[in-house]
C-alpha cells in the first residue's frame, strides 16, 4: 500500500485559517494548502472548507479548533472503504450518489481506492473537477452558491461551461487526478524596513527621532494590532499603516550605548493570511546620568556629611562625577572640591565623587540657599538641586545677678524679673520656665506657699509670677544677705538642647535696719492639713524695757476685737488661740487646706508697742483616699464616654461621686445631673 503523508486539503477559503502542526508550529494558511495527519485548524475570520482524502468536504466552524485525524468524522464510525458509507455521507451532504458510484465502480477498471493495494486518490466534486455517471453532464463541476437551501452544510455541484478545461481523466490514466488549485497569495508593497535613534526624556537631553511610520498596501487589506516589546510598541491597522514608537524612558533602551544596534522584527499579516516580515533598526545614543533631587538637615552646631551620588546612575553603567555647584542668589560657579563660606550660615564642601560636609556657624538654624550640582558621565552632564536646612536646638539661657531691697523684719515677694532673664542665643528668644535654687541664703528663709525652699528646688514661672516665692529675714536681722539660683527656658533638651543655665547667678537681698523700742518679726508658717499648729509669735523677741507680751489680736476680714487668751473661730477654715506669753494654737477645719486670713497680733513690753503679722498656710495632705485629675481630650463631633473614679478606692467604703461644678457655672450639680455648657456640649 502507497502512504500518503497528505490527509486532505484546504478547498475554500474566505477569511484567515491557522494551523498548528503536530510539533506545535503555528502558521497562516491558505487556499490549496495540504492538511497532515495532526494538524489543527482554527478558522479566525470568514468561511472554510476542508476536503479529506477519505471522506467528503467538511464546514469549519468559527473560533473552533479542529483536529485531523485522517478521516471524515462522516466515516469515523464505519470501515475507511465501506462502499456503504460513502454512499449515506453523500447522500447526506446532499451529493449525487451516482458520483460516488462512478468513482466505486472505477475499482473494477483497475482503479483502487487507499486501502486496496493501489494508488491512493481524492475524491473531489468541490473544485472544478469529478465524474459522472450516465444522465448527467461529463464535464468537471464548478463549487458555486455551495450552500444547500435545505441543508446549509450541504454542497451543491453545478456543471461548468462547454468550454471548460479537458476532462481530467485521461485514457492513459487510470486513477482519479484532483486539479491543484491554488489562490495566489495578496501583492503586498510599501516600506517594509525603518530606523528610530533613542531620544530625550525625563532624564536624556540629547535629540533623536523615536518614532518612525510607514505604510504597506494589500488589495484585501490587514489584520489590525499592536504589539509592545521591551524596547517599544509596534502598531498596524487595517489599512496598512505601521508605526513603531521606542520606549525613550525604559531601562533597556537608556542602557543602549551611543552607536549599539538592536534590530526587532514583526509580522504584517493581510486578511488572506498573507505575511509580510517588517523590520525596524534601533538606534542607540549616550544619556546623560540621572541626577536625581537630594536634601539634608543638620543640627544646629553639628556638622553634617553625606553623598550626592548615593541615588544616581549612568544608564550605560559609565562612573559619574560632579564638576561644579552654584548657591541660588550667587552667580559664581565653584568647581568640585572648593570650599564655600555661605554667609552668616556657614562652610560648604562638594567633592567630585559626591562627597559633601556643611559646617554651620554656632547657633544658626534656618535654610540654606538652594544649591544645584552638575555631574558628568565624562561625555554629557544633567544638573540637579541639594536642599539644605539646619534645625534648630535649644541653647541655654542666662540669669543675671541683682540687689533688691526690704526693711528688717519685713518679708519680700520674689519677682520673676528679680533673676534677670535672658536668652540671647536662640531666635526666636524662649521664655522663663522655672528657676532652680542652687543654694539657700544664711541668714533669713525661703518659702514657696509658706514651705520652705530646699536646695536644688525648681520654682516654676507660674509660682513666682502669683507672689508663691517669699523672702522672710531673720527677726531683728539687717545687713545683706544672698542665695544662688539658675534659670531654665521653654527651649527644652531636644536633640542635645540645653535649657538651664550652667552658670548660677547670685540674688543679693539687702535688709535695712529699722528704729524701734523693740521689734517682733512677722510670722510666716504652714501646717499639714488635719494637724494642729502650736508655737508662740514671740519667740526670739525681747526688749530691754521688760518682758514682751501680746495684749491682743485681729483676724483678717473679721472686726472684732480678740484679747490674748480668747479664741477666734475662722468660719470654714478653723480656730486660733494667741495668749499672752505669745504661744498660740490653731486647729484648722478637717480637710481645709489653703492660706488662713492673716493674723495681726499686738504686743507690749510695758512701755512701748510693737505690731506683727501671723501668716500661716495649711499645706494638702493625702487623706484615707484620693482621685486624681482627669486630663483628657476628645476629636471634634465625637462623644467622650470614661469613668473619674478609675483607680479610685478607699479604705473606708465604696467612693462615689456626690455633685460636681462647672467652672462660670454657680449650679452645683448633683451626681447624676446633667450640666449643659452653653455652646461647649453637655456633662453627666
Amino acid at each position: 500500500m502507497v502512504t500518503q503523508a497528505v490527509i486532505g486539503v484546504v478547498r475554500a477559503l474566505n477569511g484567515i485559517l491557522e494551523k498548528i502542526n503536530a510539533h506545535g508550529e503555528a502558521h497562516i494558511v491558505k487556499s490549496g494548502a495540504p492538511l497532515h495527519q495532526g494538524d489543527i485548524l482554527t478558522l479566525l475570520s470568514g468561511e472554510a472548507y476542508i476536503q479529506f482524502v477519505q471522506g467528503f468536504p467538511e464546514a469549519l466552524a468559527l473560533n473552533k479548533p479542529f483536529p485531523l485525524d485522517g478521516i471524515s468524522p462522516a466515516l469515523k464510525f464505519g470501515a475507511l472503504n465501506a462502499n456503504e458509507e460513502l454512499i449515506q455521507e453523500a447522500i447526506a451532504k446532499g451529493i449525487d450518489p451516482s458520483l460516488v458510484l462512478d468513482v466505486l465502480g472505477a475499482t473494477a477498471a483497475g482503479v483502487e481506492v487507499l486501502g486496496s493495494g493501489g494508488d491512493s486518490f481524492y475524491i473531489d466534486p468541490m473544485y472544478g473537477a469529478g465524474l459522472v455517471s450516465s444522465g448527467y453532464n461529463s464535464l468537471p463541476l464548478s463549487f458555486d452558491n455551495y450552500r444547500s437551501l435545505m441543508d446549509p452544510q450541504g454542497i451543491v455541484f453545478r456543471p461548468i461551461s462547454e468550454t471548460a478545461a479537458e476532462p481530467l481523466i485521461s485514457a492513459q490514466s487510470d486513477a482519479v487526478v484532483i486539479p491543484d488549485i491554488t489562490i495566489p497569495p495578496s501583492v503586498i508593497n510599501g516600506i517594509f524596513t525603518g530606523e528610530v535613534t533613542e531620544s530625550g526624556g525625563l532624564n536624556n537631553s540629547i535629540p533623536g527621532a523615536p518614532k518612525f511610520a510607514a505604510q504597506i498596501t494589500s488589495v484585501d487589506g490587514f489584520i489590525p494590532g499592536d504589539k509592545t516589546g521591551p524596547l517599544g510598541t509596534f502598531t498596524m491597522d487595517s489599512t496598512g499603516k505601521w508605526t513603531y514608537e521606542l520606549h525613550d524612558n525604559s531601562p533597556l533602551v537608556d542602557a543602549l550605548k551611543a552607536g549599539e544596534v538592536q534590530v526587532v522584527t514583526f509580522d504584517a499579516v493581510a486578511t488572506d493570511g498573507t505575511i509580510q516580515k517588517i523590520t525596524v533598526t534601533i538606534h542607540g545614543e549616550n544619556d546623560a546620568p540621572y541626577a536625581l533631587p537630594e536634601n539634608g538637615v543638620a543640627r544646629e552646631d553639628t556638622a553634617i556629611t553625606g553623598n550626592l551620588l548615593i541615588n544616581d546612575k549612568d544608564p550605560e553603567g559609565d562612573p559619574i562625577s560632579i564638576t561644579t555647584f552654584t548657591l541660588e542668589g550667587n552667580t559664581v560657579v565653584y568647581q568640585a572640591g572648593q570650599t564655600v563660606t555661605i554667609d552668616g550660615k556657614g562652610q560648604l564642601t562638594i567633592l567630585a565623587n559626591g562627597d559633601y560636609s556643611f559646617t554651620p556657624f554656632p547657633n544658626y538654624n534656618g535654610p540654606i540657599p538652594l544649591m544645584t550640582y552638575t555631574l558628568s558621565d565624562g561625555t554629557i552632564e544633567n544638573s540637579t538641586n541639594f536642599s539644605l536646612s539646619v534645625s534648630s536646638v535649644n541653647d541655654a539661657p542666662e540669669g543675671t545677678d541683682n540687689t533688691i531691697t526690704t526693711a528688717e523684719d519685713t518679708p519680700i515677694v520674689l519677682n520673676a524679673a528679680d533673676f534677670g532673664f535672658t536668652d540671647p542665643n536662640d531666635n526666636p528668644a524662649d521664655s522663663l520656665l522655672a528657676v532652680k535654687i542652687s543654694t539657700l541664703p544664711l541668714d533669713g528663709s525661703l518659702y514657696l506657699n509658706g514651705a520652705a525652699v530646699t536646695t536644688g528646688q525648681v520654682i516654676s514661672t507660674a509660682a513666682i509670677n502669683a507672689g508663691s516665692l517669699v523672702f522672710v529675714p531673720t527677726s531683728n536681722m539687717n545687713g545683706t544677705i544672698n542665695f544662688t539660683f539658675q534659670v531654665q527656658d521653654t527651649g527644652g533638651t531636644l536633640n542635645g538642647g540645653v535649657d538651664l543655665d550652667p552658670t548660677p547667678n547670685t540674688l543679693t537681698i539687702n535688709v535695712t535696719p529699722v528704729d524701734d523700742a523693740f521689734s517682733d518679726a512677722d510670722e510666716t508658717l504652714s501646717v499639714a492639713e488635719d494637724s494642729t499648729l502650736n508655737g508662740t509669735v514671740l519667740s526670739g523677741t525681747s526688749s530691754v524695757d521688760g518682758p514682751v507680751t501680746v495684749t491682743g489680736f485681729n483676724v483678717a476680714g473679721d472686726t472684732t476685737n480678740y484679747s490674748a487668751g480668747q479664741t477666734a473661730a475662722i468660719a470654714g477654715v478653723g480656730s486660733l488661740q494667741i495668749n499672752g506669753d505669745g504661744t498660740f494654737s490653731f486647729i484648722p477645719v478637717a480637710n481645709y487646706n489653703g492660706p488662713v486670713p492673716e493674723i495681726t497680733y499686738t504686743m507690749t513690753d510695758g512701755s512701748s508697742g510693737d505690731t506683727s503679722t501671723l501668716t500661716i498656710n495649711v499645706t494638702p495632705v493625702d487623706d484615707a483616699f484620693t482621685d486624681a485629675n482627669e486630663v483628657l481630650s476628645v476629636a471634634e463631633d465625637t462623644t467622650l464616654n470614661g469613668n473619674v473614679l478609675t483607680g479610685t478606692s478607699s479604705v473606708d467604703g465604696p467612693v462615689t461621686v456626690t455633685g460636681f461644678n462647672v467652672a462660670g457655672d454657680t449650679t452645683n450639680y448633683s451626681a447624676g445631673q446633667t450640666a449643659a455648657i452653653a455652646g461647649v456640649g453637655s456633662l453627666q
